[in-house]
C-alpha cells in the first residue's frame, strides 16, 4: 500500500490519502527530484526480480505517477538504491547505488528521459570526508566529492 501524506510549510501533514496498492512488489523506491526533464518529481522503484521501473510524476496529488515505464532489469546487484540530488551540479537528479558487503558506490547520472540511468552508471570520484578537530563547535562529519563525476 503507498499512502500520500502533503506537508505544510509550517511542518505539519495532511492526513494520509491511499494512492493504491502493489507497492510491496518492490524492494527499494528512490526519488528525489524531477528525472525526466518536466519539472515534477518522479520516482524509480526496484522491483524483486532486479527491474527498475520509472513512474513520472504528474503534479496531480490525486493521482501522482503517471503508468510505470521500465528502465532496465539487473538492479538486484545492488543492496541500496538512494536518490541524492544533483551531485555533478548537471541539473539532473543522480541515483547512488550499493553493492552488498562494499563500501564501494556507483553513481548513476540522471538522462532527463524516459530511460534516466540507463547505461549510465560508474563509479564516482573518491569521497573527501573531513572531520572537526575535538573542542570545535562542530562534531558532525563532512562529506563531498572529490571532483567531477
Amino acid at each position: 500500500m503507498l499512502w500520500e501524506y502533503l506537508a505544510y510549510p509550517d511542518g505539519s501533514l495532511t492526513a494520509r490519502v491511499r494512492l493504491g496498492a502493489g507497492w510491496g512488489q518492490y524492494s527499494q523506491i528512490a526519488g528525489q527530484g524531477d528525472l525526466t526533464g518536466d519539472g515534477k518529481a518522479d520516482i524509480v522503484a526496484r522491483d524483486t526480480s532486479g527491474v527498475l521501473w520509472l513512474y513520472v510524476g504528474t503534479g496531480n496529488h490525486s493521482v501522482p505517477f503517471a503508468p510505470r515505464t521500465k528502465v532496465g532489469a539487473g538492479w538486484n546487484i545492488y543492496d541500496r538504491l538512494v536518490s541524492v540530488g544533483d551531485l555533478d551540479a548537471d541539473g539532473r537528479t543522480d541515483l547512488v547505488a550499493r553493492k552488498p558487503g562494499s563500501r564501494s558506490t556507483t553513481s548513476c547520472r540522471g538522462a532527463m528521459s524516459a530511460a534516466p540511468y540507463v547505461g549510465r552508471c560508474r563509479p564516482p570520484p573518491p569521497w573527501n570526508v573531513a572531520r572537526s578537530e575535538p573542542g570545535h563547535m562542530s562534531t558532525r562529519t563532512q562529506v563531498g566529492w572529490a571532483g567531477q563525476l
